[in-house]
C-alpha cells in the first residue's frame, strides 16, 4: 500500500472514531436534573476528542502555533466529577476547543427561557493580566436558531478592562443576570475566505459589518502573555463536517491585539 493510501486509510479511520464519539456527545446518554424535569442538561463519558486531532495547515509563528496545537492534541475527556457543570449546549465548544492553555474560565450555569420550557446554558468568566492591566473576559454559550440549519450551539465573547463584577452565590443564574454581569466590547470576527493567513489582515468586524457576524465556536488561550482567539464555524462543526466524507474542521487561531484589531496566526485542520 502506498504512503498516500496508508495516510488516507488512517485519516478515514480517525474521522470515523471522532465522528462516532462526537455523535455520542449529542445523544442523550446520561440525564442530570436541575430542580425540575423540564430543565435538563446532559453529558457523556465518551471521549469527544481523541489525541492528535489537529494538524497545522498554515502558520505565521510556530512558537505560538506549536504550543496551541500541542495543547489541542491532548485527549479531551469529560471529567465525571464535573458532569453537573456541563450543559449539553457547551459540549461542542468544550470538545472541539477545550485546552489546558485556555484562560482560567469559571463556569456559571444559566437558565435560558425557551417558550414554556427552560434550557440550561452557561456563562464562563475569567480574569487575566494582559498588557500589564487586569482584563475581564466573558464567554456566553447558548443556542442560536437559524432558518437554514435550526438550532446551533454558539459562543459569544466580551472583554472589559478592570476586575470582574461580583457573581451571585446562586449556582444557577437567570438570563437577566447575564445582561447585568457582562461588560465591555464583544469580540466579533469574520473567518470566511481566509485563504492566506500570512497576509496582515484584520479580521475584526466593526461598524455595519458587525451585523454580518456568523455563528461561531470560540475559546481564548493565553500564550506567552499574549491573548488568542480559537475560532470554528459552528455550521461546519455541527452540520457540514459530520456529514462530509473527510470530516474536516477548520480551526483558526487569531491574535487579539485589541477588540478591533484581530489578526490570523495559525490555520489548523482536524485530521
Amino acid at each position: 500500500m502506498s504512503n498516500r493510501s496508508q495516510f488516507s486509510s488512517y485519516r478515514n479511520s480517525r474521522v470515523a472514531v471522532w465522528g462516532a464519539a462526537w455523535l455520542a456527545t449529542l445523544i442523550f446518554v446520561a440525564g442530570h436534573s436541575v430542580d425540575a424535569a423540564n430543565r435538563e442538561k446532559d453529558a457523556t463519558l465518551d471521549v469527544p476528542r481523541p489525541i492528535d486531532s489537529y494538524a497545522i495547515h498554515f502558520e505565521k509563528d510556530h512558537s505560538v502555533c506549536g504550543l496551541i496545537v500541542a495543547s489541542l492534541n491532548k485527549e479531551y475527556r469529560i471529567d465525571p466529577n464535573r458532569l453537573d457543570d456541563i450543559p449539553r449546549v457547551s459540549l461542542p465548544s468544550d470538545s472541539y476547543l477545550g485546552a489546558d492553555i485556555q484562560v482560567p474560565w469559571r463556569r456559571k450555569l444559566v437558565e435560558q427561557p425557551d417558550g414554556a420550557n427552560f434550557k440550561i446554558t452557561s456563562l464562563d468568566v475569567a480574569q487575566v493580566t494582559w498588557k500589564g492591566h487586569a482584563l475581564s473576559l466573558f464567554r456566553r454559550t447558548l443556542e442560536k436558531t437559524l432558518p437554514e440549519t435550526g438550532a446551533l450551539a454558539i459562543n459569544r465573547i466580551w472583554m472589559s478592562d478592570g476586575a470582574l463584577p461580583t457573581l451571585t452565590s446562586e449556582r444557577t443564574l437567570a438570563a437577566g443576570d447575564v445582561d447585568r454581569l457582562v461588560k465591555g466590547a464583544e469580540i466579533l470576527v469574520n473567518v470566511d475566505d481566509v485563504l492566506d493567513i500570512r497576509k496582515a489582515r484584520n479580521l475584526a468586524l466593526s461598524g455595519e459589518g458587525r451585523r454580518l457576524a456568523k455563528p461561531l465556536l470560540l475559546n481564548l488561550p493565553s500564550v506567552k502573555g499574549r491573548l488568542f482567539l480559537l475560532v470554528i464555524d459552528a455550521v461546519q462543526a455541527e452540520i457540514a463536517a459530520p456529514r462530509a466524507t473527510d470530516g474536516m474542521v477548520d480551526l483558526f487561531v487569531l491574535e487579539i491585539l485589541s477588540d478591533r484589531n484581530i489578526r490570523p496566526i495559525c490555520w489548523l485542520n482536524s485530521i
